[in-house]
C-alpha cells in the first residue's frame, strides 16, 4: 500500500480553518491522524517543508482549479458564470486562516500575495477580453468584494450571500455600461 501524504494536508486544512496556524505541529497532527512522528517525516522533510506543501496545495486548489474549470469556457461571460460557481464552494474559512497566517509568516505572506495577484489578473483578464474599460478596476471591485463576503457570510451558497452576488453582478454590469456610453458619447 502506498502512503499518501494527503491525509496529512487534510488534516492541516481542518486545523487551520478551527484553531490557526498555530495548530500545525507535528504532534498535534500525529495525535488527530493517528500516526507516528516517522510518517510525518516520511513525507516530509520538515515543518517548514509541511507548510510549503499545504500553500502550495491551497493555491492549486483554492486558484487554480478554479481558473483552469472557468476556461474550459468559451466566451468571458460563461467563463465568469463558472469562476463564479466554483469559487462559491471553495472553503472560504481555509482562506480567512492563510489571510490570518500571513500576517505573522513571511512565506505565508509570499504565497497569499501571488495568489491574489493571480485571482486578480485572471477576473481582469475576463473583463478585458470581453472588451470592458477599466478591466482591472473592475477585477479588483470584484475580488474585494469577494474578500467581503468571506467575511461577512459563513456560506457564500446562503441566500444573502447569492443576494450580494446578484448586486455585485448588476453593479458591475451598470459600470460597464456606463463605461461604455461615456467611450461613445
Amino acid at each position: 500500500m502506498k502512503r499518501s501524504p494527503e491525509p496529512w494536508l487534510s488534516e492541516g486544512f481542518a486545523l487551520l480553518r478551527t484553531s490557526g496556524e498555530e495548530a500545525l505541529t507535528v504532534d498535534r497532527l500525529c495525535r488527530a491522524l493517528g500516526k507516528t512522528k516517522g510518517s510525518f517525516y516520511h513525507h516530509f522533510a520538515s515543518v517548514e517543508a509541511y507548510a510549503d506543501a499545504l500553500l502550495a496545495r491551497w493555491e492549486a486548489d483554492g486558484t487554480q482549479m478554479p481558473i483552469d474549470v472557468s476556461r474550459k469556457k468559451v466566451s468571458p461571460s460563461e467563463r465568469a458564470k463558472t469562476l463564479d460557481e466554483v469559487v462559491r464552494g471553495l472553503d472560504h474559512a481555509v482562506d480567512q486562516a492563510i489571510r490570518r497566517w500571513a500576517t505573522r509568516d513571511a512565506r505565508a505572506r509570499e504565497v497569499l500575495a501571488r495568489v491574489d495577484a493571480r485571482r486578480i489578473a485572471y477576473i481582469e483578464e475576463i473583463h478585458r477580453a470581453a472588451g470592458h474599460a477599466s478591466p482591472k478596476t473592475l477585477a479588483m471591485l470584484e475580488y474585494c468584494a469577494l474578500l467581503g463576503a468571506q467575511q461577512l457570510f459563513a456560506d457564500l451558497a446562503s441566500p444573502p450571500a447569492r443576494e450580494v452576488e446578484r448586486a455585485l453582478r448588476r453593479a458591475v454590469r451598470a459600470l460597464v455600461a456606463s463605461s461604455s456610453a461615456a467611450t461613445r458619447g
